[in-house]
């Protein structure tokens, strides 16, 4: 970490190994910038910012130590590029009203759900009617409801990102019931994208509901499949839903695909090492069947460990 390395700032060799040290903690930040876009948890922003104060006393100190101003514009810029991107996370009081779905769309949502709903590349997901039917129920009967809307003309993409930031912060902070609805809202405006699914899932799971879960699961599969995305979470999830419903078979091939798709991707390793140790667990469950409830709490609880 950067705090690591400033504080080892009198024990560097030379001026220019430190400069160096510097150089790389700014790379490093890509990473931890990277992670908290796609977790958007908050804990994470703090850990950054720290780092970034660290980083920017470390400047300071060079150019206290007789390091000309020219030689660090280089870094400056450096740590100026890599955090321009960066945004606070916001409460969702903050954000709620900014965003809207006009009642005239309504029939337009029903339309792209049935859309989706029989595209050739869902056709390999398995949504029952009754999973089609939850699914519309959710989402029509959010957009019904006066309160959540705003009838907005336009909505800006940075407006939605900050919104999806708040909503995850929202997730973390345990609010589920707050944060499914900033998810259906979030659906309603951008029905086809696979982490708004993922996330309005995962707080039906936090909120101990695996059975109505699990299609919202399905349709985060498979939207992201229809993108070309590889994303192992939903798989897992899912797995935690289906032992959860009583169908560890079922949870076990869902597991696999976990595997699958986060093998060899370091941000994905944990949740790779989990799946692991949960088929073997539905394994000693299955010739133990009274393993099997310690089993499926403990699938539970590493399953709200989300990241969206």
């Amino acid at each position: 970490m950067a705090h690591k390395t400033i504080v080892d700032f009198e024990n560097h060799a030379s001026k220019e190994k430190f400069m160096d040290a510097l150089e790389l903690a700014i790379k490093n930040l890509t990473k931890s910038i990277a992670a908290y876009e796609r977790q958007s948890d908050p804990a994470l922003y703090t850990q950054i910012t720290d780092e970034v104060k660290q980083i920017r006393e470390g400047i300071e100190k060079l150019r206290n130590s007789g390091i000309s101003d020219y030689t660090l514009i280089n870094l400056e810029a450096a740590l100026q590029n890599q955090t321009k991107r960066l945004q606070p996370p916001l409460d969702l009081p903050e954000t709620t009203k900014a965003l809207g779905v006009n009642r005239e769309n309504r029939r337009a949502i029903e339309r792209e759900l049935t859309h989706l709903f029989t595209e050739k590349r869902f056709r390999n997901i398995e949504l029952k009617d009754s999973d089609k039917e939850l699914i519309k129920d959710y989402v029509l009967k959010f957009v019904e409801e006066p309160q959540q809307l705003h009838h907005l003309v336009r909505i800006s993409e940075s407006s939605i990102k900050k919104f999806h930031l708040a909503a995850a912060k929202s997730f973390h902070s345990g609010n589920y019931k707050q944060a499914m609805t900033a998810y259906l809202q979030l659906i309603s405006l951008d029905i086809g994208n696979p982490q708004y699914w993922k996330g309005l899932a995962s707080c039906l799971l936090g909120l101990k509901r695996p059975k109505e879960a699990a299609p919202f699961y399905l349709m985060s599969i498979g939207l992201s499949k229809s993108l070309g995305l590889e994303d192992p979470e939903p798989f897992y999830n899912l797995a935690a839903c289906q032992i959860a419903n009583g169908i560890p078979m079922a949870a076990k091939e869902s597991f696999k695909q976990a595997i699958a798709k986060g093998l060899g991707k370091p941000e994905f390793a944990n949740l790779v090492a989990s799946s692991q140790q949960e088929i073997e667990k539905i394994d000693l469950a299955l010739k133990s069947p009274e393993k099997s409830s310690t089993s499926t709490k403990e699938s539970k609880k590493t399953s709200e460990k989300d990241d969206f």
